[in-house]
């Protein structure tokens, strides 16, 4: 198997340098579509730029993707013609492919397009909707998986892809997995049941080069949540097996899954319930983990309770909540060296507003919204396990709260955070460099301002495979012209768009 590591550099026949910089021109507001990274494997391995250059007709364009390996260096433009209202949603690679997820709105269709490393197209799907799908009609995109794996759009195997669809059509729903073959024109499709009032969601969580492990969601509102984790085989869609959870004294939520390198066993690690908890509107009990056989039979289980493990170090009640953080949201968990394992947590807590109580003091005669109280985002913790899954430390990073909702009195806690993570208004952003398990940065911001000109800090937290070091960086544009991307080990990736010289800058900013 060919190594990856510098996967889009092969698309040149030069050596790639990290030239770190990268500027491209003539790029106006009405032609910059969007932009954003390729992944493999959950590695960034290149950036793309969508752009269009031509109207040839009333509903015709021409565009352009630039490509970038992981070191800026520009390595192919891809040139097509399509309808005007085309998007692109995500993109992957894998050995000898480069995929792009593309979504119609206007003609309701999505379409995958595989590419060889010489820009040529190798396959094309298309899949079609009714005009009475709901948009975004893809795999739920306000569903934002924390980290930078993509949600839709995935590599799977040696050669292939898996594109996940959440369906909708008057009030009944269901999902979509199909999986299309990069050197052949092959495809399976894997369907839910279509049902009514339920939503369905469906998420990849760990693959190997034969095996994709799937975590399914069936909900109603808050009340009615239901998770199951299904392995499957990548080429032939054959059930695997199903984790099955029935006997165990707790449901567990999970956040990640992974398969032991060398062995036939997932580790799944989540937040675990009671029996009768709503899992949207009830706190958790604690952070477990379950390792399954190749059945899916859970052989062991380890429990770290809030009352007791968690209490020693983060001060936390039965339910969870300390005095100055309040609740911990768990947004990603990490693998570490010597089997340790980093779960990444933001704090969020429902306090009083003594500016809500005079407005809504005020306004009583002429509205019946209380804005008594306000949620808000509070520090970052990061929590070590180590090869036991037993907490060993937890490390807490202030920054500034940021209040992310009003009018939320009779809100359940629980419930406004779920909220918050699904249309990603947690200051967690990502965290990068996982592949290496003894070097990786978690990324959040700290809305903290020195002057009215600053917009604010990237924090970032670099693990060097003993510790935790951090750094800052200051986003001096208040404007949304500045976007921060994750990047190869060691570095972040800065895109800001100067308006007045129609122009994308790009760079690599060292933080190691």
């Amino acid at each position: 198997m060919k190594q990856t590591l510098l996967l889009l550099a092969i698309l040149i026949t030069f050596t790639a340098t990290a030239q770190r910089k990268l500027s491209i021109s003539d790029l106006d507001q009405t032609s910059l579509q969007n932009n954003g990274y390729i992944v493999h494997q959950n590695q960034i391995k290149g950036y793309y730029l969508f752009a269009m250059n031509d109207r040839l007709s009333k509903d015709t364009n021409s565009y352009t993707v630039h490509v970038m390996d992981e070191n800026l260096n520009k390595v192919k433009e891809i040139r097509f013609e399509a309808e005007n209202s085309i998007q692109i949603r995500e993109a992957a690679c894998n050995d000898s492919t480069l995929a792009f997820l593309f979504f119609h709105p206007l003609t309701f269709k999505a379409e995958v397009r595989i590419y060889g490393f010489d820009g040529k197209l190798k396959q094309h799907y298309v899949r079609h909707y009714s005009k009475g799908f709901g948009k975004p009609g893809l795999s739920d995109h306000v569903v934002h998986k924390p980290g930078h794996a993509n949600i839709s759009l995935h590599d799977a195997g040696l050669h292939g892809y898996i594109v996940i669809y959440s369906l909708k059509e008057r009030g009944i729903y269901g999902y979509e997995m199909n999986y299309y073959d990069s050197e052949d024109k092959k495809s399976w499709k894997l369907s839910s049941p279509m049902e009514k009032r339920f939503k369905h969601h469906a998420e990849i969580l760990a693959q190997t080069d034969s095996v994709f492990l799937v975590k399914t969601v069936r909900t109603r509102s808050s009340r009615k949540y239901a998770v199951k984790l299904t392995a499957y085989n990548i080429y032939n869609k054959k059930k695997k097996f199903d984790i099955n959870e029935s006997r165990e004294k707790y449901n567990m939520l999970p956040i990640a899954a992974s398969f032991i390198p060398g062995t036939d066993t997932v580790l799944v690690t989540g937040r675990y319930f009671r029996k009768n908890a709503k899992v949207r509107r009830h706190s958790s009990e604690g952070i477990a983990f379950y390792k399954a056989d190749k059945k899916g039979r859970i052989q062991n289980r380890t429990y770290n309770a809030w009352y007791a493990e968690i209490n020693r170090y983060l001060q936390t009640n039965t339910k969870g909540k300390s005095r100055k953080q309040g609740y911990f949201y768990p947004h990603e968990a990490i693998a570490g060296p010597d089997g340790k394992t980093f779960i990444v947590c933001e704090g969020y807590k429902k306090s009083f507003w003594p500016g809500g109580f005079i407005l809504s003091t005020v306004l009583l005669p002429l509205t019946r919204n209380i804005y008594m109280t306000r949620i808000s985002a509070t520090d970052v913790v990061v929590m070590e396990f180590n090869d036991k899954h037993k907490l060993t430390r937890a490390n807490v990073y202030d920054k500034k709260d940021k209040t992310k909702g009003w009018n939320t009195t009779f809100v359940s806690t629980h419930n406004f955070a779920n909220m918050m993570q699904e249309t990603r208004s947690f200051d967690y952003r990502f965290t990068t460099g996982v592949g290496d398990r003894k070097h990786f940065s978690i990324c959040y911001i700290d809305h903290k301002k020195k002057s009215r000109k600053e917009g604010g800090y990237y924090n970032i937290l670099r693990y060097n495979g003993n510790k935790f070091r951090k750094d800052e960086l200051l986003l001096k544009e208040k404007t949304g012209n500045t976007t921060v991307l994750p990047a190869k080990p060691g570095f972040l990736m800065i895109m800001e768009y100067k308006t007045k010289e129609n122009k994308m800058d790009m760079r690599l900013e060292k933080i190691s």
